[in-house]
Protein backbone atom coordinates (compact mmCIF):
# COMPACT_ATOMS: atom_id res chain seq x y z
CA UNK A 1 0.00 0.00 0.00
CA UNK A 2 0.84 3.20 -1.17
CA UNK A 3 0.43 4.64 2.27
CA UNK A 4 3.97 2.40 3.89
CA UNK A 5 6.26 3.75 1.68
CA UNK A 6 7.08 7.16 2.02
CA UNK A 7 9.54 7.16 4.61
CA UNK A 8 11.48 4.85 2.65
CA UNK A 9 12.65 7.66 0.48
CA UNK A 10 13.11 10.03 2.63
CA UNK A 11 16.60 8.98 3.33
CA UNK A 12 17.69 8.45 -0.49
CA UNK A 13 16.33 11.72 -1.42
CA UNK A 14 17.82 13.77 1.79
CA UNK A 15 21.41 12.71 0.45
CA UNK A 16 20.72 13.62 -3.32
CA UNK A 17 20.84 17.57 -4.44
CA UNK A 18 18.92 19.82 -2.51
CA UNK A 19 18.86 22.09 -6.29
CA UNK A 20 18.05 20.58 -9.44
CA UNK A 21 20.65 22.17 -11.24
CA UNK A 22 23.03 19.89 -8.52
CA UNK A 23 21.60 16.59 -9.53
CA UNK A 24 23.83 14.26 -11.37
CA UNK A 25 21.26 12.43 -14.03
CA UNK A 26 18.94 14.24 -16.38
CA UNK A 27 18.89 17.33 -14.34
CA UNK A 28 16.07 16.67 -11.99
CA UNK A 29 16.01 15.86 -8.50
CA UNK A 30 13.04 12.76 -9.73
CA UNK A 31 16.20 11.02 -11.43
CA UNK A 32 19.06 12.08 -8.63
CA UNK A 33 18.49 9.94 -5.97
CA UNK A 34 21.50 8.01 -4.13
CA UNK A 35 22.25 6.09 -1.41
CA UNK A 36 22.50 7.79 2.14
CA UNK A 37 26.21 5.96 3.02
CA UNK A 38 28.64 4.29 -0.28
CA UNK A 39 31.41 2.33 0.51
CA UNK A 40 34.85 4.09 0.03
CA UNK A 41 36.41 3.72 -3.46
CA UNK A 42 32.97 2.37 -4.91
CA UNK A 43 31.34 4.69 -7.59
CA UNK A 44 28.18 6.56 -6.27
CA UNK A 45 25.00 4.64 -7.64
CA UNK A 46 22.38 6.93 -8.90
CA UNK A 47 18.92 5.80 -9.76
CA UNK A 48 15.15 7.49 -10.64
CA UNK A 49 12.78 7.63 -8.42
CA UNK A 50 10.30 5.15 -10.64
CA UNK A 51 13.64 2.50 -10.21
CA UNK A 52 13.67 2.82 -6.66
CA UNK A 53 9.60 2.62 -6.60
CA UNK A 54 9.89 -0.64 -8.53
CA UNK A 55 13.11 -1.80 -6.80
CA UNK A 56 10.73 -1.93 -3.31
CA UNK A 57 7.83 -3.16 -5.36
CA UNK A 58 6.12 0.30 -4.14
CA UNK A 59 2.87 1.42 -5.95
CA UNK A 60 2.70 5.08 -5.06
CA UNK A 61 4.36 7.70 -3.66
CA UNK A 62 3.74 11.71 -2.54
CA UNK A 63 6.31 14.31 -2.48
CA UNK A 64 6.84 17.11 -1.47
CA UNK A 65 9.98 19.44 -1.19
CA UNK A 66 10.61 22.79 0.54
CA UNK A 67 13.14 25.14 -0.07
CA UNK A 68 13.73 27.94 2.39
CA UNK A 69 11.32 26.94 4.40
CA UNK A 70 8.53 27.03 1.51
CA UNK A 71 6.66 24.09 -0.38
CA UNK A 72 7.96 24.54 -3.93
CA UNK A 73 6.52 21.68 -5.39
CA UNK A 74 3.98 18.83 -4.11
CA UNK A 75 3.09 16.00 -6.26
CA UNK A 76 2.43 12.17 -6.53
CA UNK A 77 3.56 9.42 -8.48
CA UNK A 78 2.32 6.10 -9.12
CA UNK A 79 -0.86 4.51 -7.90
CA UNK A 80 -3.10 4.36 -4.15
CA UNK A 81 -3.04 0.36 -4.29
CA UNK A 82 -1.21 -2.11 -6.51
CA UNK A 83 -3.19 -3.06 -9.21
CA UNK A 84 -6.01 -0.28 -8.95
CA UNK A 85 -6.13 2.96 -11.12
CA UNK A 86 -6.12 5.30 -7.90
CA UNK A 87 -3.59 7.60 -8.68
CA UNK A 88 -1.50 9.04 -6.25
CA UNK A 89 -1.22 12.81 -6.27
CA UNK A 90 -0.62 16.04 -4.21
CA UNK A 91 -3.71 15.62 -1.93
CA UNK A 92 -3.25 11.86 -1.17
CA UNK A 93 -3.72 11.24 2.66
CA UNK A 94 -0.75 9.57 3.75
CA UNK A 95 -0.10 7.71 7.61
CA UNK A 96 2.37 10.27 8.70
CA UNK A 97 3.98 7.69 10.84
CA UNK A 98 7.51 8.39 12.90
CA UNK A 99 7.21 12.14 11.52
CA UNK A 100 4.97 13.18 14.07
CA UNK A 101 7.50 11.73 16.97
CA UNK A 102 9.59 14.74 15.96
CA UNK A 103 6.55 17.19 15.49
CA UNK A 104 5.69 16.03 19.23
CA UNK A 105 8.87 16.93 20.28
CA UNK A 106 8.58 20.29 18.74
CA UNK A 107 5.55 21.28 20.80
CA UNK A 108 6.86 19.39 23.83
CA UNK A 109 10.15 21.54 23.61
CA UNK A 110 8.27 24.81 22.71
CA UNK A 111 6.23 24.39 25.88
CA UNK A 112 9.26 23.71 27.97
CA UNK A 113 10.77 27.18 26.79
CA UNK A 114 7.41 29.02 27.60
CA UNK A 115 7.96 27.55 31.56
CA UNK A 116 5.02 24.99 30.78
CA UNK A 117 6.68 21.39 31.17
CA UNK A 118 10.06 20.24 32.36
CA UNK A 119 12.29 17.85 30.99
CA UNK A 120 13.14 16.59 34.14
CA UNK A 121 10.17 16.24 36.06
CA UNK A 122 8.25 12.96 36.56
CA UNK A 123 5.52 12.88 33.90
CA UNK A 124 2.89 11.53 36.56
CA UNK A 125 3.19 15.24 38.27
CA UNK A 126 1.33 16.53 34.96
CA UNK A 127 -0.80 13.36 33.73
CA UNK A 128 -4.60 13.51 34.96
CA UNK A 129 -6.34 11.39 32.79
CA UNK A 130 -3.99 8.64 33.01
CA UNK A 131 -0.90 7.97 34.91
CA UNK A 132 1.99 5.71 34.18
CA UNK A 133 0.81 1.97 35.90
CA UNK A 134 3.72 0.80 38.27
CA UNK A 135 4.60 -2.95 38.47
CA UNK A 136 5.96 -5.65 40.75
CA UNK A 137 9.60 -5.11 39.74
CA UNK A 138 9.08 -0.63 39.21
CA UNK A 139 6.65 -0.23 42.34
CA UNK A 140 7.78 4.09 42.03
CA UNK A 141 7.80 4.74 38.48
CA UNK A 142 9.78 8.33 38.03
CA UNK A 143 9.38 8.70 34.32
CA UNK A 144 10.12 12.19 32.22
CA UNK A 145 9.78 13.62 29.14
CA UNK A 146 13.34 13.61 28.70
CA UNK A 147 13.52 10.12 28.69
CA UNK A 148 10.22 9.78 26.41
CA UNK A 149 12.11 11.78 23.65
CA UNK A 150 14.92 9.43 24.09
CA UNK A 151 13.51 6.00 24.02
CA UNK A 152 15.32 5.62 27.53
CA UNK A 153 11.55 5.70 29.50
CA UNK A 154 11.62 1.86 29.61
CA UNK A 155 7.97 1.73 27.98
CA UNK A 156 7.21 -1.59 25.63
CA UNK A 157 5.07 -1.15 22.29
CA UNK A 158 8.05 -0.02 19.41
CA UNK A 159 5.31 0.80 16.68
CA UNK A 160 1.48 0.49 16.08
CA UNK A 161 -0.38 -1.53 13.24
CA UNK A 162 -2.32 0.94 10.91
CA UNK A 163 -5.66 0.68 10.43
CA UNK A 164 -7.91 0.64 7.26
CA UNK A 165 -10.06 4.01 6.34
CA UNK A 166 -13.32 1.43 7.66
CA UNK A 167 -12.00 0.27 10.86
CA UNK A 168 -12.72 2.55 14.26
CA UNK A 169 -9.80 4.11 15.45
CA UNK A 170 -8.97 3.65 19.66
CA UNK A 171 -8.76 6.60 21.67
CA UNK A 172 -5.59 7.60 23.46
CA UNK A 173 -6.79 5.93 26.98
CA UNK A 174 -7.76 2.60 24.93
CA UNK A 175 -4.01 3.35 23.25
CA UNK A 176 -2.29 3.38 26.04
CA UNK A 177 -4.15 0.42 27.43
CA UNK A 178 -4.23 -1.81 24.56
CA UNK A 179 -7.76 -2.29 24.79
CA UNK A 180 -10.45 -3.00 21.68
CA UNK A 181 -10.32 -1.52 18.71
CA UNK A 182 -6.07 -1.65 19.97
CA UNK A 183 -4.05 -4.01 17.73
CA UNK A 184 -0.99 -3.85 20.31
CA UNK A 185 0.04 -4.71 24.03
CA UNK A 186 -0.98 -2.23 26.46
CA UNK A 187 1.95 0.21 26.78
CA UNK A 188 3.67 -0.85 30.30
CA UNK A 189 6.80 -0.11 31.56
CA UNK A 190 9.41 -3.47 31.22
CA UNK A 191 12.54 -1.42 32.37
CA UNK A 192 13.63 0.86 34.97
CA UNK A 193 13.39 3.87 33.24
CA UNK A 194 16.31 6.03 32.40
CA UNK A 195 18.48 2.52 32.21
CA UNK A 196 18.58 1.55 28.63
CA UNK A 197 17.49 2.63 25.49
CA UNK A 198 14.95 0.91 23.43
CA UNK A 199 12.49 2.33 20.84
CA UNK A 200 8.94 2.77 22.28
CA UNK A 201 6.40 4.57 20.25
CA UNK A 202 4.03 3.94 23.13
CA UNK A 203 6.24 6.27 25.14
CA UNK A 204 5.20 8.93 22.48
CA UNK A 205 1.59 8.15 23.38
CA UNK A 206 2.40 8.94 26.47
CA UNK A 207 3.84 12.39 25.60
CA UNK A 208 0.60 13.11 23.74
CA UNK A 209 -1.15 12.24 26.63
CA UNK A 210 1.20 15.04 28.75
CA UNK A 211 0.09 17.84 26.36
CA UNK A 212 -3.51 17.11 26.15
CA UNK A 213 -3.32 17.09 30.18
CA UNK A 214 -1.47 20.12 30.30
CA UNK A 215 -3.33 22.28 27.85
CA UNK A 216 -6.58 20.65 28.91
CA UNK A 217 -7.40 20.30 25.06
CA UNK A 218 -6.85 18.02 21.91
CA UNK A 219 -3.49 17.17 20.48
CA UNK A 220 -4.69 18.74 17.50
CA UNK A 221 -5.62 21.65 19.33
CA UNK A 222 -2.69 22.12 21.27
CA UNK A 223 -0.64 20.86 17.87
CA UNK A 224 -2.30 24.24 16.04
CA UNK A 225 -1.18 26.83 19.01
CA UNK A 226 2.43 25.09 19.70
CA UNK A 227 2.74 23.89 16.63
CA UNK A 228 3.75 28.05 16.04
CA UNK A 229 6.15 29.86 17.85
CA UNK A 230 5.15 31.23 21.45
CA UNK A 231 8.28 32.38 22.58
Amino acid sequence: MALLITISFLGFWAASSASASDSPAGGSWENGLRPAVVESGKPVPHWSLRERMAYYHVPGVAVAVLKDGKVVKITGYGVLLADSDRKVNADTLFSAGSISKVATATIILRMVAAGKLDLDRNVDNYLTSWHVPPTKEIPNPDVTLRMLMSHTSGFNVGGFPDFMPQERVPTLIETLDGKPPSKHHAVRLTSPPGTRYSYSGGGIMVEQQVIQDVTHTSFEDASKTWGRDQI
